[in-house]
């Protein structure tokens, strides 16, 4: 048998849906080890196809020529390419007959239809069709959709002639073979050679076809030549369905009694994968209730709907009966888990009418298939009033069901496997045969989506073996960032004025971090390819550049086909701080920074730079799964939250989406008031990145053990995550900064949370680091995603199953660890994850660390080791447990090698936006009533900067059932380093109104676009009882669902069971100002209370009155004493978040300024709970009134301004 020849090896790889995992290694191999083989593919250079059946010599001409496009309007208005083209007659692969026969298909146009956007091939067989130029009929039945490549062939038949019903033909001539399947099998061929990576063929094919086409589709499923083990979905509306008993018609068509070879009863294996979906008469002479049994005995994916000859669905029950799909949430495809419902109690087999497995239908986009976890969403919807003799649905239904298509999840043949749905759950054993069914399933209609959850039993991060698991060999081509190290001998004059000279400068290296966004780190460098036999490319230079640069961020596309990356430059280069020394270390100096992106194309070796405007920060791209780029960029400069003891820091560069040309530029990050960078598409199509947090309390978690004072502040970067517009903003990893459990023993304070990567089976990596002094590097940390929007089991809320990917690593502010030998073990950073589940990772061997920088102590230290050498490492074991089981892949003496990406096509989702009707933004919770976000850890007075209670949470002492509404303030962030907010959230509040809840809790309103707000939830009273300190935003169209306030551990309530899902959203579009201490307050204390207090409290100075935290203007017999320290700072300072006495930043309810004002203490304790904290003393009354009262309660609530 004649072989394809290596590019055609090659090409279906390439074309198919990017889904590489699914591939052979040989088609692999060839296409990852030979780049100018590769170039050639990707430019479209001289393929041969194999335009025939497996048992056929290989014909290496087309078989198909194609017109150019027309264009046509699809029913969706949109624009399609409509092409008309020919099947070559007279070729006795294709036709027995001597004249061409008419096909057509129909594409997406533009950039909906790419390498980025693929579409899946739908093959539509017809009915009848008398007219001999199909493309007429193509005019009136096509329906062109997007993400869908339409192919409508004509079937084989001669001059008028009856044909085979699309299986069988060629009896008038002899020659009887499959020719219907062959130039179906043809001319899929030709897509692939003709659009290669834009025809997605890891989904498979969907097969549909009415009547006589049904009946092509029903058989073709079994015999189609080549594709058959590519079909996903077969759609038959009407259509004979056993050939068995249609013998005598279809025997003189066929002219061959091969009915065997379409018999479902023989051939059920060659349809395991498939879905089928019937619909059609009852008449024996079509339907055939043995297919039934047949899909319920041997677990295969099928729903069917029959009645009376004759009659059709009306139109309250088509989708029902008619549709292959319950919802617009349900699909299949090849590469996805296929839930294959059984045993349903819902089902009707009425000999004139009845239904099969309808009315369950499963979430297409929230299936998941980890290593650890397998998880499918399911939903029942009770048909009723059906026509045609057709009973109602049961309100409950109970089933079995059997997930196909796993690939990722063990399914250990005899091992039990654990799971849960909703409040059912129980163990199932893999059969003989590599299934798993689990019975006695229950849903009710109307409940929304339940999620059927198996877990595996291997522990995380670990393997079940005791040895390497990864070859530490790639098969593909990776790119990465060089840039010099500092490893020769250099001079430089001590302070004692004697030279001294090492070559142990390398420790005092520095590469990009968060301490280093845009410079400050070692340049210039270059952007390398490697391939796996070792050659390399430089494909940007920046040592042959007059400006300092170093090309740094590549992200590969998802066809593998591009790069883009952004190059950092600056005025020059300068030494290492501090800078009189003289050190020989060089670094991009920050003058002039600037920073823009390239596209870079691997087979054309083109080259093009994105527009760019003054000294714009362009960095960290991120393709997106519709063809644009995210990125992050310093344009529209927001400067950071102002608060005390938070010194002023440069603009940080913020989240905006492009196309991929740089053009439309999209600010999509208005509530990012300090920084956010490098997002990261996860397989979800969901994008994770980092984001800084520094507004209100935030920064205060940690005071470095002083008083009132902030963290480090350049180390709160947290794991964030959106969707691919901008929208739906959530928190991954680090929110609560609780200790990463599960990770490094000695290193699990969180600290800067930076670089992202992902696993094969979908574990997401980040690095945790200490800023600035270690090169990005520390521990690498990985963990199972959570479902959407649930951060981590209460208390921590860490992600369950978090691990380190290296146990030697360390994320503190040190020097790495020593083995026994006494050497340093080194660092890691830079996650990506490999085909094989592998990773590559940034490997800095030595110390590692600038925290120790003295000379000649340090140098003098390392004259037998190394200060750090950074280079491109593989893992062959997770967790690695010793620098030995890395294996190494790029690591020269004279470069530091990082930021390594893989060049390979990678598969991601495009789950449905959550949009509404009318293009307005609207947020809504389903239950605002359920929270987790408690105060686990007790309140400690002068203690709870530390606690939850800091974080956004409830007053310790008050029930979370107090809250009756929620209270929208409009964020406004600081313009210019002069603008100063003056209060305590670290930027400008307007309010744009409260939202009731409803009766059940739940709540909706709508809100501008595009305008960064907080929420605060309030008391019946209107005082806040809860809060959020980060703002966030909403993408023009969206709806953003919560299921909870601050319920960050779980599931609430479904929205569509909540009132707020039929409630009209209440408008809150336009702001007020917030009340002011010098407009508002300042003259109602001094009305109110001044008669009173003239001396003994300031109530006439802002900064007396609300900033004294060291009790400084408190009268020595009211300061509250924390410890006997000479120094007063330490003996009364008030630690957040208080910032004095009478001020909490929080709350008003917690606030001795508004106890007093209200004559009572409203925090829920009494002054004997505690003995050591605030007391409200003896009784207070003022003449304040009650609309009085509110006003000091919101100008506290809202930051107190100045």
């Amino acid at each position: 048998m004649n072989k394809p020849s290596k590019a055609a090896s090659v090409l279906k790889p390439v074309a198919a849906g990017l889904l590489l995992c699914a591939l052979g290694s040989t088609a692999f191999d060839a296409w990852a080890s030979r780049w100018e083989e590769f170039k050639q593919i990707r430019q479209g250079s001289s393929l041969t196809i194999d335009d025939t059946t497996r048992d056929r010599p290989v014909q290496k001409a087309r078989a198909i020529n194609c017109d150019s496009p027309r264009v046509r309007v699809g029913h969706d208005g949109q624009n399609y390419q409509w092409f008309h083209c020919r099947l070559k007659g007279g070729n006795s692969n294709y036709s027995p007959y001597d004249f061409d026969y008419p096909l057509s298909y129909v594409t997406p146009r533009g950039s909906a239809f790419s390498a980025q956007k693929p579409a899946r091939v739908r093959i539509t067989l017809h009915d009848t069709d008398a007219n001999p130029d199909h493309r007429q009929l193509s005019a009136q039945s096509l329906t062109p959709a997007q993400g869908v490549i339409d192919l409508l062939p004509r079937e084989q038949s001669w001059q008028g002639k009856p044909g085979g019903k699309w299986v069988y033909s060629g009896n008038d001539t002899g020659a009887v073979r499959n020719y219907n399947g062959a130039q179906i099998a043809a001319a899929v061929d030709y897509l692939v050679s003709t659009h290669g990576s834009a025809v997605d063929l890891s989904k498979g094919l969907h097969l549909r076809g009415r009547g006589m086409g049904g009946t092509g589709v029903l058989h073709q499923a079994l015999i189609l030549p080549r594709y058959q083990s590519d079909i996903a979905i077969v759609e038959a509306d009407g259509g004979w369905m056993n050939a068995q008993t249609r013998r005598n018609a279809l025997g003189p068509l066929w002219g061959t009694s091969v009915f065997q070879s379409v018999d479902f009863k023989q051939q059920w294996r060659r349809a395991q994968n498939i879905h089928f979906h019937y619909s059609g008469s009852s008449d024996p002479a079509s339907f055939d209730a043995d297919f039934i049994e047949q899909c319920e005995r041997h677990k295969i994916s099928c729903s069917l709907a029959w009645y009376p000859p004759g009659a059709r669905p009306n139109s309250n029950s088509w989708r029902f009966l008619a549709s292959p799909w319950q919802d617009d949430q349900q699909n299949v495809s090849l590469n996805r888990v296929l839930p294959v419902i059984t045993n349903s109690s819902a089902n009707h087999h009425g000999s004139n009418a009845g239904y099969h497995n309808r009315g369950i239908s499963w979430h297409y986009e929230n299936l998941v298939d980890s290593t650890r976890k397998l998880r499918i969403s399911l939903k029942y919807t009770a048909a009723k009033n059906i026509g045609n003799g057709l009973p109602d649905q049961p309100d409950t239904v109970s089933f079995s069901l059997t997930p196909r298509h796993v690939r990722h999840f063990p399914m250990t043949r005899g091992k039990s496997i654990q799971w849960r749905f909703g409040k059912q759950n129980g163990t199932a054993t893999v059969g003989s045969d590599g299934l798993l069914t689990i019975d006695g399933l229950t849903l009710r209609s109307g409940a929304g989506y339940t999620d059927l959850v198996l877990v595996a039993d291997t522990p995380p991060g670990q393997t079940q073996q005791d040895k390497p698991v990864g070859t530490g060999k790639l098969r593909y081509p990776i790119v990465y960032t060089r840039v010099p190290r500092t490893h020769t001998a250099h001079r430089v004059s001590l302070k004692s004025g004697r030279n001294y000279t090492t070559n142990k400068w390398d420790y005092l290296d520095t590469l990009p971090e968060v301490g280093r966004i845009h410079d400050k780190f070692n340049g210039p460098g270059q952007l390398v390819i490697r391939m796996p036999n070792g050659d390399e490319k430089v494909i940007y230079d920046c040592m042959k550049r007059a400006r300092p640069c170093v090309p740094a961020d590549p992200m590969v596309s998802f066809d593998g086909t591009k790069i883009a990356f952004s190059v950092y430059s600056s005025d020059g280069l300068a030494p290492p701080w501090p800078q009189d020394k003289g050190y020989p270390n060089r670094q991009l100096n920050g003058v002039n920074a600037k920073a823009r992106i390239h596209i870079y194309d691997i087979a054309s070796e083109s080259l093009k730079a994105w527009p760019h405007q003054g000294n714009n920060i362009d960095i960290s791209p991120a393709w997106l799964p519709d063809g644009k780029i995210m990125f992050a960029s310093t344009r529209n400069p927001i400067y950071p939250p102002k608060l005390h003891r938070i010194n002023p820091h440069p603009v940080e560069p913020r989240l905006f989406i492009a196309k991929a040309d740089g053009t439309e530029v999209v600010d999509i990050s208005p509530h990012e008031v300090t920084g956010a960078i490098h997002p990261f598409v996860m397989s979800n199509g969901e994008v994770a990145y980092s984001s800084h947090w520094t507004s209100h309390n935030l920064a205060y978690v940690h005071n470095n053990g002083s008083v009132n004072w902030p963290g480090t502040i350049a180390n709160f970067w947290n794991i964030m995550a959106t969707d691919r517009r901008g929208g739906d903003f959530r928190a991954l990893l680090g929110a609560h900064k609780n200790r990463l459990k599960g990770s490094n023993p000695k290193s699990q304070t969180i600290k800067a949370l930076h670089f992202l990567g992902q696993r094969a089976n979908d574990d997401l990596c980040t690095v945790n680091y200490y800023r600035a002094n270690n090169l990005g590097l520390g521990d690498v940390v990985c963990w199972p995603l959570e479902e959407s929007h649930i951060e981590g089991p209460a208390p921590d809320f860490i992600p369950r199953g978090l691990y380190s990917a290296a146990t030697w690593s360390t994320s503190e502010d040190s020097n790495s660890l020593k083995g026994p030998d006494g050497k340093y073990l080194g660092k890691v950073g830079w996650p990506e994850g490999t085909a094989d589940n592998q990773l590559l990772l940034s490997v800095g061997r030595g110390q590692c660390s600038s925290i120790s920088a003295s000379v000649p102590k340090t140098p003098e230290k390392l004259v037998n080791d190394i200060g750090c050498d950074v280079g491109i490492y593989k893992t062959t074991r997770i967790p690695s447990t010793r620098m030995g089981d890395l294996r190494k892949i790029a690591d020269l003496p004279e470069w530091h090698e990082f930021g390594a990406r893989s060049i390979r096509p990678r598969q991601v989702a495009m789950p449905e936006l959550s949009n509404t009707a009318d293009g307005s933004c609207v947020a809504t919770s389903s239950d605002a009533g359920s929270t987790d976000a408690h105060n686990y850890k007790g309140y400690r007075f002068n203690n709870n900067f530390g606690v939850t209670s800091n974080n956004g949470a409830e007053i310790h002492g008050l029930s979370h059932d107090e809250l009756a509404a929620i209270r929208f303030y409009k964020v406004l962030p600081l313009a210019s380093k002069r603008d100063n907010p003056f209060n305590h959230t670290g930027h400008r509040l307007a309010l744009l109104g409260d939202a009731p809840l409803l009766e059940d809790k739940s709540f909706t309103v709508q809100l501008p676009c595009d305008v960064p707000y907080l929420m605060v939830g309030l008391d019946a009273n209107g005082r806040a009882i809860k809060r959020d300190q980060v703002p966030q935003s909403l993408r023009p169209g969206e709806k953003r669902v919560c299921t909870g306030c601050h319920l960050h551990g779980k599931k609430g309530r479904p929205y569509e069971q909540s009132l707020a899902f039929t409630a009209t959203p209440k408008r809150l579009l336009d702001a007020s100002p917030v009340p002011t201490f010098t407009k508002d307050i300042k003259p109602l204390l001094q009305r109110r209370c001044g008669q009173c207090h003239s001396s003994d409290v300031p109530i006439g100075d802002y900064n007396k009155l609300v900033l004294d935290w060291a009790q400084k203007y408190v009268p020595d017999e009211r300061k509250i004493r924390f410890s006997q320290s000479a120094n007063p700072n330490r003996a009364f300072g008030l630690q957040k978040p208080y910032s004095s006495k009478y001020v909490n930043t929080m709350y008003a309810r917690e606030s001795l300024l508004y106890w007093k004002a209200a004559n009572q203490r409203t925090d829920g304790r009494t002054d004997s709970t505690y003995n050591n904290d605030i007391d409200f003393g003896a009784n207070h009354p003022t003449n304040m009134t009650t609309r009085e009262l509110k006003l000091l309660g919101d100008w506290l609530d809202s930051g107190a301004t100045r």
